[in-house]
């Protein structure tokens, strides 16, 4: 994957994780209420728990195509996923 297609895989992923993180954050807070932060303990667990399976599947097979789009999962996807932050 070149350069500039890395970057924008990376870009892509990381904005589709960190609305999908917003949401969860918003739905756990109307769900459980806001007296602990319960979005952040439920993405931070499913984010880490997708890169360690990504990460295990990647270095058994990295020739396969998941493994071409590991900007997009693992930096991506999963970095906005994991460490976008809003404070409503």
């Amino acid at each position: 994957m070149s350069a500039w297609k890395a970057y924008l895989a990376v870009g892509i992923g990381s904005g589709v994780g960190s609305v999908l993180r917003y949401g969860v954050s918003l739905l756990s807070q109307a769900a459980l209420g806001g007296y602990f932060p319960w979005g952040t303990l439920i993405v931070n667990v499913l984010g880490s728990c997708l890169i360690g399976w990504l990460a295990a599947t990647l270095s058994r097979a990295p020739h396969s195509p998941l493994a071409r789009l590991q900007p997009l999962l693992v930096a991506g996807f999963c970095g906005g996923f994991t460490t976008f932050r809003c404070l409503a």
